[in-house]
C-alpha cells in the first residue's frame, strides 16, 4: 500500500497476471469509493500533437507514433512494453480515422506558449475543447486515453495522469 496525502493505493497482481488496482479515497466529489477495477483488452488511445503560433510539441508525428504505438522499426514503445508486462492482457491501440496520423491527431492552437502555469492549462483545455469541438463532448465515447503532449516552453512542461481518469 502505497499513502500518498489523503490518498491509499494498493496494488494486486491476480492469478491471470491482470493488474487490480484498489483505490481508497477518504472521500472524493460523489462520495463514494472506488475498488477494484480489472483492465483488460483494446483500448482507443490518441496522441495529442499540439502547436502554437509560437511553438511545437518536440517531437514530430511520426516519432510520437512510434514512441507510443511502435509504428516503425522502433523495438520499445509504450504499446509493446504494456503488452509485455500484462501478458498480452492490455493492447493501447491507436484511434483511426481521416483526421488521424497514426494515432495522433494534431491540434494547432491561435496562441503564444508562455512559461507560466496558467497559460499550460490553457493550452491543455484549449486542445481538449478542438477535441470535443471535433468528436463530442464527452471524449470517453470515443477515447479510452487520451495523450497530451503539449509544446515545448508551456509550463507545467512534466509528465501526470489522473487516477482512474482517460487523460493524461
Amino acid at each position: 500500500t502505497i499513502q500518498v496525502g489523503d490518498n491509499s493505493h494498493t496494488y494486486i497482481e491476480s492469478s491471470k497476471h491482470d493488474m487490480v488496482e484498489q483505490e481508497h479515497h477518504k472521500q472524493n466529489k460523489d462520495n463514494q469509493r472506488h475498488l477494484a477495477q480489472s483492465w483488460k483488452g483494446t483500448k482507443r488511445a490518441v496522441v495529442l500533437h499540439i502547436e502554437t503560433k509560437d511553438s511545437a510539441t518536440p517531437f514530430s508525428v511520426e516519432r510520437l507514433n512510434e514512441l507510443f504505438f511502435g509504428m516503425s522499426n522502433e523495438t520499445t514503445s509504450l504499446r509493446s512494453q504494456l503488452d509485455a508486462c500484462s501478458y498480452s492482457q492490455i493492447d493501447i491501440a491507436p484511434s483511426t480515422g481521416a483526421d488521424f496520423v497514426g494515432g495522433v491527431y494534431k491540434i494547432k492552437l491561435d496562441e503564444k506558449t508562455q512559461s507560466d502555469d496558467e497559460n499550460g492549462k490553457q493550452i491543455i483545455n484549449g486542445a481538449l475543447d478542438q477535441l470535443r469541438t471535433k468528436f463530442g463532448n464527452n471524449l470517453r465515447d470515443t477515447f479510452d486515453h487520451i495523450m497530451v503532449c503539449v509544446p515545448k516552453g508551456v509550463k507545467p512542461f512534466r509528465a501526470y495522469a489522473y487516477m482512474n481518469d482517460y487523460l493524461s
